[in-house]
């Protein structure tokens, strides 16, 4: 587990163990590249994996089918208030007034993404009554980084990086021969690093990804 968020030199680091030289991965924009491939990479998941370490509010409309409300990922609720436009704010009480789901979320280490609450609207709701329930709490998937998440985090930034990568160490050449004399360049193992790559980011993104029903 991780406290944060992979940042330049630990991609160049991974770059670096795949057994590109130093001279080539310092030529880089490592920094830029992680921070594309992060934000790339949770926008495709759907979800923010860390949290933050401070408190902020989302706002909700009332459900008026059935009474779950889908929320965004939060891994600790301080408060929720609903509070219709123009209307005097009420505390909701956790146990009393609504449920967090998925049931004992913190204890599986999962955020909870849900509140079934103890009321229930009919549509269409008033206008006074949209985006009138508020949610303050720390917003994101999980206080710390899971290590398949912060690996693929990685990899997606050294496939961001690949065509330079590539063309800073092949120059563009492929295969070479004079004579006797032959140089090759390896496709099939570049193919393979890239391939794994790949993978490794894909299977994380199947793993987090967010599903709404």
């Amino acid at each position: 587990m991780k406290t944060d968020y992979p940042n330049g030199d630990d991609l160049a680091a991974l770059l670096t163990s795949a057994g590109f030289d130093s001279a080539t991965v310092t030529a880089m924009d490592t920094d830029t590249a992680i921070e594309a491939a992060i934000e790339g990479w949770e926008r495709a998941i759907g979800r923010t994996m860390l949290a933050s370490p401070v408190d902020s509010t989302h706002w909700y409309s009332p459900p008026t089918i059935g009474n779950v409300l889908p929320i965004d990922d939060v891994v600790s609720i301080t408060s929720v208030v609903y509070q219709p436009f123009g209307g005097t704010a009420q505390t909701l009480v956790a146990g009393t007034d609504y449920h967090t789901e998925p049931a004992n979320a913190s204890a599986r280490r999962a955020p909870i993404t849900a509140l079934r609450l103890r009321r229930s609207w009919q549509a269409p709701i008033d206008h006074s009554l949209q985006l009138s329930i508020g949610v303050t709490g720390r917003h994101g998937a999980g206080s710390t980084l899971p290590a398949d998440v912060w690996q693929a985090m990685l990899c997606e930034g050294a496939l961001l990086l690949w065509p330079q990568l590539t063309q800073r160490a092949t120059s563009g050449l492929l295969g070479w021969k004079e004579g006797d004399v032959a140089e090759d360049y390896g496709v099939e193992t570049w193919k393979r690093l890239k391939d794994a790559w790949s993978d490794t980011s894909a299977q994380a993104q199947r793993r987090y990804m967010r599903v709404v029903l």
